[in-house]
């Protein structure tokens, strides 16, 4: 593969693995959603929040307790995320683990006496208690419709809540000079939960991709004649067959065909990772397809370098 030079070009990209790699009780691809940069994520906003809680200094015998339970909620929940993509391992196989399941659902309970004490940071957890209450709702509906056969979505996944807009706000404070404890915690917080959340929703969108190029997800990748490498949150089975979906805007070409997954590593400088695919080509045309593209896309950027 060595002997294609490899250009980083803009392109509309859609990988999903050809086959389930693993049977058990729910269909799986096998994909790993806490590779080790996400794991890192999270170890980096649990230790931060950790930090700040420690330092508020008013009612922190009341909030620490519910800044646990969130934690608790989100790390439980990112376990069956895992437990199902990775181990095709159901909760709904065993009632225990079903009534469990239904238990953490229904979100964080005794947040009255925060009620009571501090409202203002109440509606913050209350907000958040929301967002988690509807991922474990959505989780446990494609669960109940689901078997080894086939993972079955319902309805799609509310894309906003308004915790999330809050939480933007809350960043602004994160780097002020002025740090104040509790906005840090609660911030975190949020980051910790939602890297859990994300895993969810990359896991969702591999088992109901976009039909449409245009909703692909728009990325930088590095194309060759050969293969492609690309920055994702996630890595693929080792040795795993998978299609290969591409769609260029600019010339509205798409190409489908299939590749092998050969490796993954994390890439230092942006904290994911990195998956790398040889093309299996069934003809040249896809191959010369390629080739043109990468060629189109060095003459225009040579064209858009300011002249001396």
């Amino acid at each position: 593969m060595r002997r294609f030079r490899r250009v980083d070009i803009p392109a509309r990209l859609l990988i999903v693995p050809s086959r389930p790699t693993r049977t058990g009780d729910v269909f799986t691809y096998g994909i790993d959603y806490f590779p080790p940069s996400v794991q890192k994520r999270l170890q980096h906003a649990q230790s931060k929040m950790h930090y700040w809680i420690n330092h508020i200094q008013e009612q922190q015998d009341i909030l620490a307790p519910v800044f646990a339970e969130f934690e608790r909620y989100s790390r439980y929940f990112g376990g069956w995320v895992e437990s199902v993509s990775q181990q095709a391992r159901s909760p709904r196989t065993e009632v225990a683990s079903w009534l469990e399941f239904h238990a953490y659902g229904k979100g964080v309970q005794d947040l009255e006496e925060l009620k009571a004490h501090a409202p203002k940071t109440f509606q913050y957890f209350d907000l958040l208690n929301q967002k988690m209450q509807a991922y474990y709702r959505h989780f446990s509906s494609c669960l109940e419709k689901s078997d080894a056969s086939q993972f079955q979505m319902p309805e799609p996944l509310e894309s906003y809540f308004e915790i999330d807009g809050l939480a933007k706000n809350f960043a602004a404070s994160v780097n002020h000079d002025q740090k104040v404890p509790l906005v840090q915690a609660l911030y975190y917080l949020y980051l910790y939960t939602s890297y859990y959340f994300r895993a969810y929703d990359e896991m969702l969108n591999d088992f109901s991709p976009p039909a449409s190029p245009k909703a692909w997800r728009q990325k930088e990748i590095n194309l060759s004649a050969g293969g492609l490498s690309v920055l994702l949150d996630k890595r693929y089975p080792a040795n795993s067959r998978c299609a290969i979906h591409l769609f260029f805007p600019d010339t509205g070409q798409r190409l489908d065909f299939e590749a092998s997954f050969v490796r993954s590593f994390t890439a230092s400088h942006t904290h994911k990772e990195t998956n790398a695919f040889n093309f299996n080509f069934p003809d040249g045309h896809s191959q010369k397809v390629v080739v043109f593209e990468i060629e189109r896309y060095e003459i225009r950027s040579s064209m858009a370098v300011a002249a001396f």
